[in-house]
């Protein structure tokens, strides 16, 4: 009987050191260190000799979201180390990299949550060659980027939804307003009250308003905010003007739209 009181005593021990072992941090959708009320995930450190076993979580709803290895509990860049699994948060594989003792990248599968392959991304770190493939959702080639050895640069080719090279495909291109600074300056001649500071009294001088948004995959304008308050109704009436306006041609970036942060100077000038 005693045995067993100690051996139960030992395991008891064992737990709480093992739990008292744990560090946990919390981070925001950036993975920036927050406070838990803020935080989207979580993780769990482990110490082992002078790397942490992890394992993060969704913070809502506690399911797995990556299991890997780091040299720190700030998952600084560059630092991994072996292999790393992250999960949607209905538990299907969303990637799978594999990490060096120098903590760099050998390669990477990323996965569509109906488990077709997103990306395979394959970085040698002894040359400097990589090759990434994209895949479409219905597992079509979408994009193929390699490093030339004869050319020493990048090639990148983009393919149509039959897997034909495309040679119109557009790799990258910022949002715009349409029909591009002509567009916008006429569009600024017609609306824009440039009276306005004149009427609420400013003195002579050119005010210049700087505007930052969001332009969406469809072209939509939002969160419009701006550098600094001039004034007069200076910052308000270009944001009005803004706002007002038609969508916007969206961002382009490997033959898909995407969301974009876009900034735009708007100036009055007072005589």
């Amino acid at each position: 009987m005693k045995s067993l009181f100690t051996f139960l005593l030992i395991i008891i021990i064992f737990s709480v050191t093992a739990q008292e072992g744990v560090i946990v941090k919390y981070f925001d959708y950036a993975w920036k260190p927050t406070s838990k009320e803020y935080a989207s995930y979580y993780t769990h450190f482990v110490k082992e000799d002078t790397l942490y076993k992890c394992i993060s979580y969704y913070s809502k709803s506690n399911k797995i979201y990556a299991k890997s290895t780091y040299a720190d509990t700030l998952f600084s860049k560059g630092k991994a180390r072996g292999e790393m699994v992250l999960y949607y948060e209905n538990g299907f594989l969303k990637d799978s990299s594999f990490f060096n003792n120098l903590g760099i990248m050998q390669f990477s599968y990323y996965y569509y949550q109906n488990g077709n392959i997103s990306v395979r991304k394959i970085n040698p770190s002894d040359s400097n060659k990589i090759d990434i493939t994209n895949y479409n959702e219905n597992g079509s080639l979408w994009m193929h980027q390699y490093f030339d050895t004869t050319a020493k640069k990048m090639i990148k080719v983009g393919y149509d939804e039959s897997g034909k090279i495309n040679t119109k495909f557009i790799f990258q291109k910022e949002a715009e307003f349409p029909g591009g600074r002509k567009g916008w300056k006429e569009y600024l001649q017609k609306n824009l009250r440039s009276d306005l500071p004149t009427i609420n009294g400013a003195p002579k001088g050119i005010y210049t308003v700087t505007l930052d948004f969001l332009v969406d995959k469809d072209g939509t304008v939002s969160n419009i905010t701006n550098d600094i308050n001039l004034g007069f109704g200076i910052s308000e009436e270009a944001i009005r003007v803004l706002t007002d306006g038609p969508k916007w041609t969206p961002a382009i970036q490997n033959g898909h739209t995407v969301k974009y942060r876009a900034r735009q100077q708007i100036s009055f000038v007072v005589d």
